[in-house]
């Protein structure tokens, strides 16, 4: 009897420690990049239901697919995590600003932040409106460094159907680009 519970005990610490070669992040991977050979490492985890994580046998059907999200070295990778459309994606435009210190948050902006655009043109003389240039939302995908006059060059993505009314209202003068609070 006492054979027996010995080894209930240890098949069922068997199966609660066996581990599976899983893919994670050798190296910091911003959003909107292709993942590389360079930017996997594999490790052994204990399998969760919970997590999907990736394993190390599917690394070459990983390789060539874009972040997500902003990814950090040392995580685990998930299929949540890769898509497989970089941006601009199909239906989207991408889209550069040029905006100077005033015209954006104190705090800058940062890949994957959703912003607002407004015109930032003066009214004419005797009109109350600032132009018929709607608001646009839009995502952020990169902020360059500042040029010789603090311009710095902020990409966003928006859907097509925003894209001519964004380029046009970049067209006509400043933008001013506001940070917009997560959804509820």
């Amino acid at each position: 009897m006492t054979a027996a519970a010995i080894v209930l005990v240890q098949t069922y610490v068997d199966s609660n420690n066996r581990t599976e070669s899983v893919l994670v992040l050798a190296r910091d991977v911003p959003w909107n990049q292709r993942i590389t050979d360079t930017d996997l490492t594999v490790a052994n985890a204990t399998p969760d239901p919970h997590v999907h994580m990736i394993a190390a046998t599917q690394r070459n059907d990983v390789i060539g697919r874009v972040a997500a999200h902003s990814l950090t070295a040392g995580s685990l990778l998930t299929a949540e995590q890769l898509t497989d459309h970089a941006i601009p994606g199909p239906g989207q435009l991408l889209v550069g600003l040029l905006v100077k210190p005033g015209q954006l948050p104190a705090r800058g902006l940062r890949p994957e932040d959703h912003v607002q655009i407004v015109s930032g043109a003066q009214p004419t003389v005797g009109s109350t409106t600032v132009g018929d240039h709607p608001a646009v939302q839009a995502t952020v995908v990169d902020v360059g460094p500042p040029n010789a006059s603090d311009g710095i060059t902020v990409d966003v993505v928006v859907d097509i159907e925003l894209g001519a009314a964004l380029t046009s209202m970049a067209a006509t003068g400043p933008v001013l680009v506001s940070l917009v609070g997560p959804q509820k």
